[in-house]
């Protein structure tokens, strides 16, 4: 009979089935503060939540390959595990923590020079099976992250590459509970703009795209909670809100996202979609919220989505339906 080995914290399992999930392309964790690109044919076996433990966990399942030294077929595994505990304040404590956990299993290890990150070969042994760990460090945003890759001695060398490329993809990020409280706005499209705030008539945002028909709107600068924005008052009531730009980085969309974030992160929310409006000088990403994530572009800006580009301005209401449909593009991967 052939088996199926998956990885959970250096210790594989036997199983006998595996859950029928794919992974999607891109995995983020805003309480955790980190993303990564997932090969689509890696499969999640274990996704587990402890705030109890102070811990997370996302662990995938990689295309079976055949070893000649088991004489069978063997699934490795790919895990991250993420902690936010007390007694884990950098990554020597990080380290410290994850070689006491396996300890009792644990045949050798050795630092590996050629991984990024603080990087080892840890050589454990279970249920009479040895196996082969490269586990990499990181300790950011006071979190601390164990990127592991588990195979047999037999496949080891056969799926390394794959784990290489794989965490050359990891990006770390502000997790979502160190977010000030004062990163969002109290006032919305539609709402009436309160008296009690100051907003400076005689400036003019230089926002650099008409928000909606054929004209360009003046947007005003306010400060409310510690935000910069920029606010149209030109809907139906007087001071009511028709339109809103915000530059400021301590702003933080529903999402999470913020100014000076990868633009790729806001694709996450749109499965790749993004809007490609030359004309109005702005591409942008319609997200869940109702804002969109922009960045800048010229008139005759045909260049591929931009994937090292950054956010630079969060925008409401976006050019309405109709005329996005025209300008729609995807980027694959998503």
């Amino acid at each position: 009979m052939k088996n199926r080995f998956t990885a959970l914290l250096y210790g594989l399992i036997l199983v006998s089935a595996i859950a029928n999930l794919n992974a999607d392309s891109i995995y983020k964790s805003d309480e955790y503060g980190f993303s990564v690109k997932v090969p689509d044919d890696w499969r999640i076996h274990a996704e587990m939540n402890d705030p109890d433990e102070g811990r997370m966990i996302i662990d995938w399942g990689m295309p079976k390959v055949y070893s000649e030294l088991e004489k069978t077929e063997i699934e490795n595994a790919v895990s991250i595990t993420a902690y936010k505990r007390e007694e884990i304040k950098d990554i020597e404590d990080l380290m410290e923590f994850d070689f006491k956990r396996v300890e009792d299993i644990t045949l050798a290890k050795s630092p590996v020079e050629s991984m990024p990150g603080v990087s080892y070969q840890i050589l454990t042994q279970q249920n009479m099976q040895t196996y082969s760990t490269n586990a990499v460090y990181y300790y950011e945003n006071g979190i601390g992250y164990v990127i592991a890759f588990t195979a047999t001695i037999g496949t080891y060398d056969m799926n390394h590459p794959q784990f290489r490329d794989f965490i050359k993809t990891i990006e770390f990020f502000e997790p979502s509970e160190n977010r000030s409280p004062g990163s969002a706005l109290p006032f919305d499209i539609g709402d009436t703009f309160p008296d009690s705030v100051a907003l400076n008539i005689d400036t003019c945002c230089f926002f650099p795209t008409p928000l909606y028909s054929s004209r360009l709107p003046c947007l005003h600068p306010a400060t409310i909670n510690g935000i910069k924005a920029c606010y149209d008052l030109s809907g139906d009531s007087l001071g009511e809100i028709f339109a809103l730009a915000v530059y400021d980085s301590a702003f933080i969309s529903p999402e999470g996202l913020s100014v000076g974030q990868p633009i790729t992160d806001a694709l996450i929310y749109s499965k790749g979609e993004f809007i490609r409006f030359n004309i109005a000088g702005v591409h942008y990403v319609k997200l869940p919220s109702g804002w969109n994530a922009a960045y800048h572009a010229t008139s005759n800006d045909y260049r591929p989505f931009p994937s090292s580009g950054m956010i630079e301005f969060f925008f409401k209401p976006d050019f309405g339906t109709e005329i996005e449909s025209r300008y729609i593009e995807k980027v694959e991967g998503y």
